[in-house]
């Protein structure tokens, strides 16, 4: 079975028959993990895009393929690609992925924030499975447009995002938008988050649209929260809560403990590996590992953070004793137990 997919197969979910299978295969990623990669794959093309300063003109789902195994991107459109100061035609402006400003005429060239808006709807349909136009719903399936690009113009100056929690008024409709439904609350809540800012706050105002740096942050956010690695898809707020804020894996029943900074937290359990973006989000490309999680050899079931990095860790123990923590040395996971960082940032075991 083929591994490779375009971006309209994985909205879909295509199905493809199989000689002699008695069901058809749905083209899917295999794992979450591969999903992640994939969005984080888009977002670096745009990224590049970005800073050689050009553009994909025509953008359509099938430009982009994807490895459903390890989420790898290719891009097969290479002569689609513009320098941003192309002054563009009306038909060129009016696109499904255009942002409004481009189809109302208010700007004729492509900006760092059009993209920003053409990058948010690619990764709408990648993690919605289609979902359709994030400004489609139950007003625009109420009008009656003779022309695809009436129904653009309408999305620019009376659409309005269809997953906003605050109203009614332009609802997904069962049965047509049925994925962007089901899969709406299966993802953490900072996904969320940011569709909502880009499509919703950011359709009157292009600069609140994530950039895709910004999208790197989101997709870090969504890795940390989805860390077992015994097959389970579901991220961490599916996973069962103790009353001490531990989480336990509902499937294998593995352990976690929540190790947080204010309103950040990294989620541990053995061989975990906390990466120097975990620790400081402004560094979202930042892959050092500056610690992992190991077990006690002497003591089963006792687990630690060894300090993989070149920095001095303060430890400060429940009994309120303190140590210093270098290289290649550990801390235990005790709940009260915190460890303070160069940076001055501190991180508690709940």
């Amino acid at each position: 079975m083929d591994t490779i997919w375009t971006l309209r197969d994985y909205a879909a979910e295509r199905q493809v028959e199989i000689p002699g299978a008695e069901k058809n295969y749905t083209v899917r990623f295999a794992t979450m993990e591969a999903m992640i990669r994939a969005a984080g794959e888009l977002v670096d093309l745009f990224e590049t895009w970005e800073n050689q300063h050009v553009f994909c003109m025509d953008v359509n789902q099938d430009m982009f393929l994807f490895d459903s195994k390890t989420g790898r991107l290719t891009f097969q459109a290479e002569k689609n690609i513009r320098g941003r100061g192309l002054e563009l035609t009306e038909e060129q402006r009016i696109g499904f992925y255009s942002a409004p400003e481009l189809v109302l005429g208010e700007i004729v060239s492509v900006t760092a924030e059009t993209q920003n808006w053409t990058l948010a709807m690619l990764l709408f349909a990648l993690f919605y499975h289609g979902g359709g136009h994030p400004l489609s719903g139950a007003l625009s399936f109420s009008q009656i447009f003779m022309e695809p690009q009436d129904e653009y113009r309408w999305y620019a100056t009376d659409g309005f995002f269809n997953m906003e929690e605050n109203t009614c008024k332009n609802r997904p409709i069962h049965g047509i938008q049925g994925h962007l439904i089901r899969y709406w609350e299966y993802y953490p809540e900072v996904l969320q988050k940011a569709f909502t800012e880009t499509f919703l706050h950011g359709k009157e105002e292009p600069e609140r649209r994530l950039s895709a740096r910004q999208w790197k942050t989101v997709l870090n956010e969504m890795r940390a929260a989805m860390p077992c690695g015994c097959g389970y898809n579901g991220f961490i707020d599916t996973y069962q809560k103790a009353a001490n804020g531990n989480y336990s894996c509902p499937r294998c029943g593995k352990i976690f403990y929540a190790l947080s900074c204010g309103e950040r937290h990294i989620y541990i359990s053995n061989e975990t590996q906390i990466y120097r973006w975990q620790l400081e989000p402004d560094q979202p490309d930042n892959q050092e590992v500056v610690a992992v999680v190991v077990e006690n050899k002497q003591r089963k079931g006792i687990f630690g953070v060894k300090n993989m990095s070149d920095e001095v860790w303060k430890v400060m123990f429940p009994n309120q004793t303190e140590r210093e923590v270098t290289r290649n040395q550990g801390a235990p996971i005790w709940p009260g137990l915190s460890i303070t960082l160069p940076d001055g940032d501190v991180w508690k075991i709940q």
